[in-house]
């Protein structure tokens, strides 16, 4: 649990300076605007560009419950939750304006404007990487060791989720207590071999011990996903789905990244088996972008708290 005073301590910030750290800032593992009662207002409400920026940022954080997930991981492993960039197994040299917020080997990169003015930002390689507040805009990296340039305009950070993510995801709301009752998504990026993992822990965010004896206080679910002969699978392996039944937590919505345009189109013409007796969903799909497409999932209602198999038929 660590993370600086956004917009700073001593002495007095600037628009800008409050506006780009609010966006990196709101990715740290602990994320707080605090400063010298001596300097001057650093409310996030002060200034308008500072307010739309941290709307943004913080709106994506509350969307992702894969940070607790991290602390769980932190718990039972001892893994840090913000990772320096060797921590990734490609060949990449030491950039002090981004860090990969991991989950083990997979990660997404958050890329931060560290110079004043600077419009512009790098992205570590290794495989592909899709912006997280654009699905359509996707960054595929050149050969490890290299640094792709990236646009940083003024209001966004750079947020990439690596190929090879299954990325559990909610929808916004207020307060971290109501996003944990919306709606789950799965966002299944995939990377060059077709493949993709992850993994979710959900418990109620006040027991004092993650993934402690009583069974009925938390769950755990492992995500795989592959893209074989132009259709993809999910499942999801419940290592205990006590909580995550009890709770009732579904999957609505699953999108698709790292699809090439020509099967996403193909996609779109099929249906969905949820479960053992084959009951097909409704659903929408749609298909954007321009090398790959993002193929969207809408109308699910898969229970998280039980093992399940979504095949595209």
């Amino acid at each position: 649990m660590v993370g600086a005073d956004i917009c700073g301590f001593g002495s007095n910030t600037t628009e800008e300076l409050c506006r780009r750290w609010i966006q990196l800032g709101a990715f740290y593992p602990f994320a707080r605007d605090h400063s010298d009662k001596s300097s001057v207002r650093q409310e996030l409400y002060v200034w308008e560009s500072v307010a739309r920026s941290a709307r943004k940022a913080l709106g994506l954080r509350y969307r992702l419950p894969y940070f607790y997930t991290l602390m769980y991981e932190a718990h039972v492993k001892g893994t840090p939750i913000a990772r320096p960039l060797f921590f990734l197994p490609t060949r990449c040299g030491g950039s002090r304006n981004q860090y990969p917020v991991p989950g083990r080997e997979r990660s997404y990169g958050v890329t931060c404007a560290a110079t004043r003015g600077s419009l512009r930002g790098s992205l570590l390689p290794g495989g592909r990487w899709f912006n997280l507040f654009n699905y359509s805009e996707n960054v595929v990296a050149a050969a490890p060791g290299k640094y792709v340039a990236l646009d940083a305009p003024e209001d966004s950070i750079n947020v990439h989720i690596r190929g090879g993510n299954v990325l559990i995801m909610q929808e916004g709301a207020m307060t971290t207590r109501a996003a944990r009752e919306t709606a789950f998504e799965l966002l299944v990026a995939f990377d060059g071999a077709g493949s993709a993992t992850g993994e979710v822990f959900l418990d109620d965010g006040d027991v004092v011990e993650m993934a402690g004896e009583d069974l009925s206080q938390w769950s755990l679910v492992k995500f795989t996903s592959s893209f074989q002969g132009g259709r993809p699978t999910v499942k999801g392996e419940v290592v205990n789905g006590t909580y995550a039944s009890a709770n009732n937590f579904k999957v609505k919505k699953m999108t698709f990244l790292g699809v090439e345009m020509q099967a996403a189109g193909k996609m779109a013409a099929m249906s969905i088996n949820t479960d053992a007796a084959e009951k097909k969903a409704a659903v929408t799909i749609s298909c954007r972008g321009e090398r790959f497409g993002v193929v969207e999932v809408n109308g699910l209602s898969q229970l998280i708290g039980e093992d399940f198999e979504l095949m595209f038929v």
